[in-house]
């Protein structure tokens, strides 16, 4: 019975995760918007301690803010306004023109103020103004940005990367395979020298032993049977590149307004990294 209600309960969770409207999307698509948001969420406050989506997606001033931290570096392509748009309909319940930006840079350039500008400037205090970030401000937290949200992508990346290391194997592993079944003779006169030594000394023989095949005991509990040199290698090599994907591309930025110090963003990233990455190879538990 507890086998019968375990299926059950999964059944429905299953049911309610198809039912969900998770689209996958790429990171590096919608960065522009994605750093905008967070340090204007992090930075400053235009509704107070709610500052909820449907108050900054509402308030003129709050969009204009956008509008000029998108307008850095030629950040605002038709795909992060449209973002935007999107955003702030599923987070927000507030339906965004889709010619915002127009106004919204106009209110920027026009109102638009530094922090040095506005009178005791503090970020917990709403503002009643577009608020401008500094150069160096908005180019700090774009490299930190892109540094933590690249991450997820080449996490995914990286995980099917793992994958395709086994799919070639297996494609290889058949293609030899399969050519001695249905080409027998052309593999009987493959004794060249190079594929002799291969097959003495990689192929054929056991890594360590000569107990090829052979079942062999572990403490009385556990079997298991001694893989070929060639097998051997084909592991190792795996280990090599998990080794490899989880030790690339975790930088720390210095000065990173979001992470702060280089042991707390090294622990996200590795965190981030094999969590997805685990995720993504989880079809290798079952094959």
């Amino acid at each position: 019975m507890r086998v019968f209600y375990c299926l059950v309960l999964l059944s429905f969770s299953l049911i309610n995760v198809s039912g969900m409207s998770m689209s996958y999307e790429r990171y590096h698509d919608y960065l522009g918007f994605y750093t905008c948001n967070r340090q204007i969420k992090k930075s400053i406050t235009f509704c107070g301690k709610s500052s909820n989506y449907t108050c900054l997606c509402s308030n003129s001033n709050s969009l204009a803010t956008y509008a000029g931290c998108l307008s850095h570096n030629h950040r605002n392509t038709t795909k992060q306004k449209r973002k935007l748009v999107s955003f702030c309909a599923h987070y927000g319940n507030v339906e965004v023109d889709s010619n915002w930006y127009d106004s919204a840079i106009a209110n920027y350039i026009a109102n638009g103020k530094y922090a040095s500008e506005i009178e005791n400037f503090n970020k917990s205090v709403p503002l009643k103004v577009p608020f401008k970030f500094t150069n160096a401000q908005l180019d700090l937290y774009a490299a930190a940005y892109v540094q933590y949200l690249n991450n997820y992508d080449n996490s995914v990346y990286y995980g099917a990367s793992l994958l395709g290391y086994w799919l070639l194997v297996m494609c290889a592993s058949s293609l030899f395979y399969w050519s001695k079944f249905l080409f027998p003779q052309l593999t009987k006169k493959l004794t060249y020298t190079p594929i002799s030594i291969w097959r003495k000394y990689i192929s054929v023989p056991a890594t360590f032993t000569k107990k090829k095949c052979q079942e062999q005991r572990c403490f009385k509990f556990f079997d298991f049977l001694i893989p070929t040199r060639f097998e051997s290698i084909v592991i190792a090599g795996f280990y090599i590149l998990v080794i490899i994907v989880h030790s690339i591309n975790m930088e720390f930025i210095k000065g990173d307004p979001f992470l702060l110090n280089k042991y707390d963003a090294q622990i996200r990233y590795v965190a981030d990294r094999t969590g997805i990455v685990a995720t993504v190879m989880m079809p290798l538990v079952f094959l």
